[in-house]
Parts: structure tokens; C-alpha cells; sequence
């Protein structure tokens, strides 16, 4: 852990609390953190977002994902979210809710944002709007602002039971398999304790 924490940038006791869920890391150290473990920063993402539910290690759930090839933080800022995706979210997202449930998923995620970065000052309630006319991303806005719009989507979608990030048909390696399997095993497990802490 020691280790980590020297490459990422924090200390010891800063990193413990991302790995128990108590505290999210800023953008930046998430893309040092995605870097390390050799992770895309949307699998981190949901990563975080689970650790931080249900209190797993982080470890734990990053070894269910499939690995991914590391890249420079500098290919993350340069490289383009890919078009395809964002067209099939917002498909999803307009055939999956109606126009009041939209606005109360941009409401949600400002709010959120608001919560988690108090120096994220984009305007994501305008941003995500546009994006949602237009089937596409506003023009001139950055890869976080991209990505952050695009785990909105795809976090309102997966809530609804709705999975943006299943794939046509595609041939899997077996390691790749294996892991899709941990990670189902892992999501359906965790849909159960969610049911049972929603019953009580």
C-alpha cells in the first residue's frame, strides 16, 4: 500500500480511506489510481461506486473486472470517448425514461457533483440537456466533462436494470469470461444484500 500511495500522490491514511469507501478521490487521482491498476477510468468508476455502497475493498472489486491495458494520464486527456457509445446511451436513456424522470436524473447527478467535487464547476445540467437533444456531446468540452456525462447516463441506466455496456456479439478470451463471471457473481450478490437492507 505503501507503495501505491507513493506513485499516486497520497498518503497512506488517504488511501486506506478510498480503499474502505469512506472518501472518493479527486479527479486526478483517479486517473493515477486507473494508471496503477491498470484500469479504464469508467471501471474504476464503478469500482469506487461499489466499494463505497457496500464497503468491499476496493482491491476486491477491481480484481472481478477485466483487466485492461494502463495508459499515460496524457492518452486519457488526449484520447476521444468514442461517438458510437454516446449515441446508444442517450437511445437508452430516451426509450427507458420519460422526460420528467430525465430531468430528475440530471438534478441527481448535479447534486451529487456538487457533493463529491466542490471544484467541478461545469454546467452538467446544460451539458447533459445538450448532449440529450443532440444525440451527441456538446462541442468543446473536455474528456472528464465527457466521461462524467457518460457515467451519468450510464449509472441512471444500470439502476433501472438496464446494462449500456453489454456488447453485441463478441468472442471473449476465457480470462475474460472468467472475470465477466466474478463480476456477475459479485453484482448479483450485491443486489441481494441491497434487497435485504431495503426490506428491514
Amino acid at each position: 500500500m505503501t507503495k501505491i500511495a507513493e506513485v499516486v500522490g497520497v498518503r497512506q491514511s488517504t488511501l486506506s480511506y478510498y480503499e474502505r469507501g469512506v472518501r472518493t478521490p479527486s479527479d486526478k487521482v483517479k486517473i493515477r489510481l486507473a494508471n496503477f491498476y491498470g484500469k479504464s477510468i469508467q471501471e474504476l468508476f464503478l469500482a469506487l461506486k461499489i466499494t463505497h455502497s457496500y464497503k468491499i475493498k476496493l482491491q476486491r472489486v477491481l480484481i472481478m473486472i477485466a483487466p485492461v491495458k494502463a495508459v499515460k494520464s496524457e492518452e486519457l486527456y488526449n484520447s476521444e470517448v468514442e461517438d458510437s457509445f454516446i449515441e446508444k446511451l442517450v437511445k437508452l436513456i430516451k426509450d427507458n425514461f420519460t422526460e420528467e424522470e430525465q430531468n430528475k436524473i440530471i438534478a441527481d447527478f448535479v447534486e451529487f457533483v456538487r457533493y463529491e467535487n466542490l471544484f467541478d464547476t461545469a454546467d452538467y445540467k446544460t451539458l447533459i440537456k445538450q448532449t440529450l437533444d443532440a444525440s451527441d456531446f456538446p462541442k468543446g468540452i473536455g474528456l472528464m466533462d465527457k466521461e462524467a456525462i457518460q457515467n451519468c447516463l450510464a449509472n441512471a441506466l444500470i439502476k433501472k436494470g438496464v446494462n449500456p455496456y453489454k456488447e453485441e456479439v463478441v468472442a471473449d478470451s476465457y480470462k475474460t469470461k472468467r472475470a465477466k463471471q466474478k463480476l456477475a457473481r459479485l453484482e448479483r450478490e450485491l443486489n441481494e444484500q441491497h434487497s435485504k437492507i431495503k426490506a428491514h
